[in-house]
């Protein structure tokens, strides 16, 4: 893969300060802190055409008895997406709602929010071929490429979605401004878009550090969220949040803001980059003290 360098995601300021604990997890290159409004990412990546190479033929290749990752059967994936989807349904509703979700991969979370128990019409946006022959094995109706194929698409319904949903996916984009707004332009004025993520940047860390990041950070992905760093994307896409979740009693960080025509622009609800550099060499330390082989 040809790597790039990304100016930040959030602001759009090309200031990086590298996490230097970081670079004994991801061989030798860290990720990044932007000295600006402190969002962690990854600023060296490959391009995006080689991100979605990589997720639609190495990772959902199809040929789960060799290894690769799977969804179905997980018990940890499933909790998480009964956590998500409750969010969504007990906070926004999506009982004979038409609901894109966004990186459907096998279609496990799009089933169940199809399911009588919550009542979607749904629809997927996947790139892996393997994946769409499952959905469509399951009779779920998908589309098979990018949010941005798919709008540009014969016959794509823009602005025709009352819920989008993108779940543990935007962390695993080459630009995450450039999903949100695409699931913007799916939504019609005032749907509800989801976001769920794993990543809670300056909360208590509950994982070791090896755990969170690995070798393949740069490459598939590149991006680590805190609440203010998720609101600022929601906020740049025309989006007005109205829902997060108590994300310091859990694992999980799920957001939800409703699509509005234009963007207010507020001021960024910035995190301090020096802040950040330090909660991650305590979680270093921490790491190295409590887990062997750290």
């Amino acid at each position: 893969m040809t790597i790039h360098g990304y100016p930040c995601d959030v602001c759009g300021v090309r200031d990086p300060a590298p996490i230097e604990v970081t670079r004994h997890y991801t061989k030798g290159e860290p990720i990044a802190v932007c000295r600006n409004c402190g969002f962690v990412y990854a600023s060296w990546r490959p391009s995006p055409e080689e991100i979605a190479k990589a997720w639609a033929t190495q990772v959902f290749s199809g040929k789960f008895e060799d290894g690769q990752y799977t969804a179905r059967g997980i018990p940890a994936v499933r909790a998480r997406h009964v956590y998500a989807a409750e969010f969504i349904h007990g906070t926004v509703s999506l009982s004979g709602q038409d609901t894109v979700d966004i990186g459907a991969g096998e279609g496990v979370f799009l089933q169940m929010l199809a399911s009588p128990e919550y009542g979607a019409k749904p629809f997927g946006i996947e790139l892996s071929e393997p994946n769409c022959r499952l959905l469509k094995e399951v009779e779920l109706p998908c589309f098979n490429g990018t949010v941005e194929q798919y709008l540009a698409s014969p016959g794509a319904r823009v602005h025709g979605f009352d819920r989008a949903t993108v779940i543990w996916t935007l962390e695993n984009t080459s630009s995450c401004r450039s999903m949100m707004e695409g699931a913007h332009n799916l939504l019609r004025d005032g749907g509800y878009l989801t976001v769920a993520t794993s990543s809670r940047i300056l909360v208590p860390f509950k994982k070791p550090l090896h755990y969170y990041l690995n070798p393949l950070v740069s490459a598939l992905h590149p991006f680590f969220f805190s609440a203010n760093a998720l609101h600022n994307l929601f906020t740049n896409a025309c989006f007005k949040v109205e829902h997060v979740n108590r994300f310091i009693d859990t694992d999980y960080l799920v957001m939800t803001g409703r699509a509005e025509p234009q963007a207010s622009r507020p001021a960024l609800a910035k995190d301090d980059w020096q802040d950040v550099i330090g909660f991650f060499e305590r979680w270093h330390e921490e790491t190295k003290k409590h887990y062997a082989g750290a």
